[in-house]
């Protein structure tokens, strides 16, 4: 049998869970971003043969994923995210539960640790997701108040912890990895420095298992800080 025959025949009898927002106008934003636009170009309901639209979008838009170079000036890690290696973006991942962290909590290393006495080890090159709780807040505007604010994130010392075991990328179901309101944004300089790219906006984290297997993969934008994607999880 090939290995594509192979593949083909496990991944058929996994569930499948989406873990991306539909991405649609009017979904919350961060502030200072361009809002997403999906605007009618062409139509046959208008008289043309065929219909399309065109679409602007901020490259944070929506469930995305950070370039290093979001944040890292200069450096080995100034990587766009054309030149990010596309197994970059795929892999077996682990999912923790953190959602009691609650609004403005920061998730620390401590809170890593004992997850993992109780779950099992992070095993370097996983995709690490963290459940905070906060896509249940995820509405249109003007109804996505509580979601573009006081959302929990990861600290220093998380940050630090994940990278030292080598994870392979870090997905947050909030507005951004930081918690609401840092100025020094600490996970996204200890993540993108090391390379480590970023998922925000994640959707669908509570209905996932402990472990699984991961695929979310970026536009080959040029030059480009990030890029909206489609996550999906294999379980």
């Amino acid at each position: 049998m090939t290995k594509y025959k192979t593949l083909h025949d496990l991944l058929t009898q996994m569930q499948v869970i989406e873990l991306s927002h539909t991405l649609e106008e009017h979904i919350p934003i961060w502030p200072t971003h361009s809002r997403y636009q999906h605007t009618l170009w062409h139509s046959y309901w208008h008289g043309d043969e065929a219909v399309n639209y065109q679409i602007l979008i901020n490259e944070h838009n929506g469930t995305h994923v950070d370039a290093p170079a979001h944040f890292i000036r200069e450096g080995p890690a100034h990587v766009w995210i054309n030149q990010m290696p596309i197994r970059t973006f795929f892999g077996p991942c682990t999912v923790l539960d953190l959602s009691f962290i609650g609004s403005l909590g920061v998730v620390e290393g401590g809170h890593i640790q004992e997850w993992e006495q109780e779950h099992g080890a992070i095993d370097a090159g996983d995709v690490v997701l963290i459940h905070l709780g906060w896509s249940k807040y995820w509405k249109k505007r003007p109804d996505d108040k509580q979601f573009v604010q006081d959302w929990p994130g990861i600290g220093k010392s998380a940050a630090e912890y994940l990278t030292e075991k080598k994870i392979k990328m870090i997905g947050v179901d909030t507005l951004a990895i930081d918690v609401f309101g840092s100025t020094d944004n600490p996970a996204h300089h200890t993540f993108l420095g090391s390379q480590i790219p970023i998922m925000e906006n994640l959707n669908n984290l509570d209905k996932m298992p402990t472990r699984a297997y991961f695929i979310a993969l970026p536009l080959p934008i040029a030059e480009g800080s990030g890029s909206p994607i489609r996550a999906v999880a294999f379980c």
